[in-house]
């Protein structure tokens, strides 16, 4: 008898920003799959199971292990005319054992819009019980709501809209423009504010979505309009408020007029970053939104620190305080991004305002992307960035997404891949965030996405508990024959590449291991490098041979986690065993450039950055680096940084880092000890052209050994560039910027062109 144990998929996560150029860095837009019409709005079961409404259809589709089932789960008779039909879902806490989902539609019947409970089972819904029977009528009129969730109380929430009678919203009579509480069988919580009725809030205008917070809090998306000048807003409602319409608008937590056409709302998860939590940020408080330390370029307090002179290091206020050594050395007393201009080491997140109080500096409002709310609105997904105790106060509105064709801040040539009309938005029981677009990129076709973060360096385990896209054994043609699928992990399984002559592009690569249950470190590869057939765009699939009645478990891992020999760790902590491999560096080999020295792997190449943090090239492992080599003293090199950042806004989000190493002392003649320091390097990044700078710049530790010069054997004239493939592999270097060198070089890695989805 075949038995299969379901396995974990393993991955080297890239440290680099691979996003669509519209999300902050880090993070990335993956497609899940199409196959959608009108899709509306978005669930998901313990079991990992995603339910999709269809709006203008009546189906509620089910994707099973990443992949949309043919039979729909059940169809509703629903009257789409105008913004009628479909609207909303939800699931119950203790689905695994009830299996209830509630349904908020337009019913065909009597045009009503209404909620009714399902039970599914079977692959199908039935067993339904009305819970709500009349919220306005639907069908040609507007403003109908659908906004679904269960609050940590147990209780289901429900938004409503006004159907076009701004008066309903005000009318403690009626239900329309409400923020509605219940019991799961419909009746009226005793504990509501009228134990007599079922409003919770008033003054909603038209209730799209609802989030449920960390602590119980409810928030709720409203859909305004241009032509009333009425505010899309995002609410937070206690019970007993009114959230204002129609007698004020733009009043919420967060509230944007023109408007954009909000529609679902999500509260961030686990899997997003929380950068005061991570080693790079734990005590310092300087994260901003474009990945790197000290965001806030400005000269807050007008102290500088001394940058060589006799008194380097010290607090000054003018040139003048810092007195060159003799005989002729370049000192000055460098103003911006002195520690003072941040609040305090250590400080909690939101600490924007301690920079503020008392005038040291303005620090990040935006650490943490897990106490965020995220709302789909037309061609964009939106963020909020909440603060306070209570998470109540609006501390940044920003745009998250923009996947807008006309996207005014992308640059030509225009992406053509993107999704527009947004709808439904969740977070999944993976951490990540998963959104509906109506227009799929492509022939109008609805689909489904994920927004996703790098993560940590090093491999990860990609299948947690309640993960839609576990590994999965099937059946083949044969009696022999099994299928394997499993996740496309995308640019997390590319493998480095050598042809030895030319820049080769990392090629996705997957390893199918076979063990014996019962001895959980036998596996061997069985398949050792294959990028498999994609089923969809989030999942591959191998045809693999196994000898009947073999008791075989299977797992499936990226090729990157084997570059140090090991899958990774497990859950629990362990080296999960893998096969020998040579040493990553020695593995990938050297690089010799056409009569000039040899340049080796990165591996021990480790730096401090502007703050002085010490950063280890072979954290990067996974990304394609681009670096030059310069010095202070070097006009050319000061050249070339002018116009790096070009070079790395158009590579950012293909995989491309761009680091400046400052390489040695004030002068090419003279040595200064304790030249450069963590504060030039901070001068030298603020350049004319990009004062807010994004590209990191990096200087070597005092004192030898000089591990730049010694790790890469330069003797060509400064600056160098100096490329770096996926494994740490130096396949290009030349002395001078040669931008068009440079860029065929990174072309030939990540790719030629942009594009919105990873």
């Amino acid at each position: 008898m075949l038995r299969i144990r379901r396995v974990g998929v393993l991955a080297l996560f890239a440290v680099t920003a691979v996003a669509a150029r519209e999300l902050p860095s880090g993070f990335r837009l993956e497609p899940i799959f199409g196959g959608l019409s009108r899709p509306s709005a978005i669930a998901s079961t313990r079991d990992g199971r995603l339910l999709i409404t269809e709006r203008t259809t009546g189906t509620v589709r089910v994707a099973i292990g990443g992949e949309l089932q043919a039979a729909p789960l059940c169809t509703i008779p629903v009257d789409p005319t105008g913004e009628g039909g479909l609207l909303g879902i939800t699931v119950h806490p203790n689905f695994a054992v009830n299996g209830w989902i509630y349904l908020y539609y337009t019913d065909l019947t009597t045009g009503n819009n209404q909620v009714r409970r399902y039970v599914v089972g079977g692959g199908s819904c039935t067993a339904s019980i009305l819970v709500l029977a009349d919220l306005g009528a639907g069908g040609a009129v507007l403003r109908n709501g659908g906004g679904l969730a269960f609050g940590n109380d147990g209780k289901l929430y429900v938004a409503t809209g006004d159907v076009q009678v701004p008066a309903n919203s005000q009318d403690l009579g009626v239900l329309e423009g409400k923020i509605l509480r219940l019991n799961d069988d419909g009746s009226i919580p005793s504990t509501n504010p009228s134990p007599t009725s079922a409003v919770f809030a008033r003054g909603v205008r038209d209730g799209r979505g609802l989030a449920i917070g960390p602590a119980g809090q409810i928030y709720a998306s409203d859909r305004g309009s241009d032509v009333e000048s009425a505010h899309d807003e995002l609410n937070r409602v206690t019970g007993g408020a009114d959230l204002g319409w129609p007698a004020t608008t733009g009043t919420g937590l967060a509230a944007w007029l023109p408007t954009i056409g909000v529609h679902g709302v999500a509260f961030g998860a686990d899997g997003l970053p929380n950068e005061t939590a991570d080693a790079r940020d734990s005590d310092h408080d300087r994260f901003g939104d474009d990945g790197l330390p000290g965001k806030a370029r400005v000269d807050d307090n007008a102290t500088g620190e001394c940058v060589g002179s006799v008194n380097r290091g010290a607090t000054c206020s003018s040139n003048a305080d810092c007195p060159p050594r003799p005989p002729s050395e370049f000192a000055y007393c460098e103003f911006r991004d002195d520690s003072a201009e941040y609040c305090p080491g250590g400080s909690p997140i939101y600490d924007d305002a301690c920079g503020a109080a008392t005038g040291a500096g303005v620090d990040e409002p935006d650490e943490s992307y897990r106490t965020s709310l995220y709302t789909t609105a037309g061609g964009e997904l939106r963020r909020a960035v909440l603060t306070g105790a209570g998470l109540d106060t609006l501390s940044a509105w920003r745009t998250f997404l923009n996947s807008s064709p006309a996207n005014p801040t992308a640059p030509p040539p225009p992406i053509t891949d993107c999704p527009t009309d947004w709808t439904g938005i969740m977070t999944g029981a993976d951490g990540w965030l998963y959104a509906l677009a109506t227009n799929g990129g492509g022939a109008g076709a609805g689909a489904l996405y994920r927004v996703t973060h790098r993560g940590a360096p090093g491999p990860r385990e990609v299948s947690p508990p309640g993960s839609p896209f576990y590994l999965r054994i099937a059946k083949g043609s044969s009696s022999s024959e099994l299928l394997v699928s499993w996740e496309d992990l995308r640019d997390d399984a590319k493998q480095p590449r050598n042809s030895g002559t030319t820049i080769l592009a990392p090629e996705r690569e997957y390893t199918i291991w076979r063990g014996t249950i019962g001895s959980w470190t036998s596996h061997v590869p069985l398949i050792s490098a294959t990028p498999g057939a994609p089923t969809n765009d989030a999942m591959r699939r191998e045809s693999i041979s196994t000898p009947a009645g073999t008791n075989e478990y299977f797992l499936v891992s990226g090729r990157g986690d084997n570059l140090e020999g090991s899958l990774g760790k497990a859950s629990t902590g362990v080296e999960r065993i893998g096969y020998p491999v040579t040493d990553l560096c020695q593995s990938l080999g050297y690089y010799q450039s056409p009569g000039g020295p040899l340049f080796s792997c990165g591996k021990n190449f480790s730096l401090l950055d502007e703050f002085g943090l010490s950063e280890s090239l072979y954290e990067r492992r996974g990304e394609v680096i681009m670096f030059d080599l310069s010095a202070i003293w070097c006009g050319p090199c000061q050249s070339q940084a002018n116009f790096m950042e070009n070079l790395y806004q158009d590579f950012k989000d293909r995989d491309v880092s761009l680091l400046t190493v400052l390489m040695d002392e004030d002068s090419q003649t003279q040595t200064y000890e304790g030249r450069p320091t963590p504060a030039e390097c901070r001068n030298w990044s603020d350049r004319p052209t990009a004062p807010d700078h994004t590209f990191t710049c990096m200087v070597e530790p005092n004192g030898p050994p000089k591990v730049a010069w010694t790790s890469y054997n330069v003797s060509f004239a400064l600056p160098t560039n100096v490329i770096l493939d996926n494994g740490l592999r130096v396949v290009y270097a030349a002395a001078g910027y040669n931008e068009t060198a440079i860029r065929q070089a990174l072309d030939a890695l990540v790719g030629p062109g942009d594009s919105c989805l990873h």
